[in-house]
């Protein structure tokens, strides 16, 4: 098990995968915009996926999907 409560971003701005999982302890995770280039996440709570994202999520576009053309794909654990 994970236990650290704050997740770095000090240049960490090329990653391309962060896995998290396993950390009860990390309850805030940083925004997109601190890894730029991230192309798969694996997280513990399902609501740090929703800072990576497309805006127009939030308008429930029909054809967007996790693992769909944006490239990013997102795996939660609980």
């Amino acid at each position: 098990m994970n236990r650290f409560p704050h997740f770095p971003t000090l240049g960490l701005k090329s990653v391309l995968h962060i896995k998290t999982h396993n950390n009860p302890q990390l309850e805030d995770f940083p925004s997109s915009e601190h890894f730029p280039n991230v192309q798969s996440l694996t997280l513990s709570y399902a609501y740090h996926c929703c800072l990576f994202m497309p805006s127009t999520f939030a308008n429930r576009v029909p054809d967007f999907a996790l693992d769909g053309d944006d490239g990013l794909q997102v795996q939660y654990y609980t």
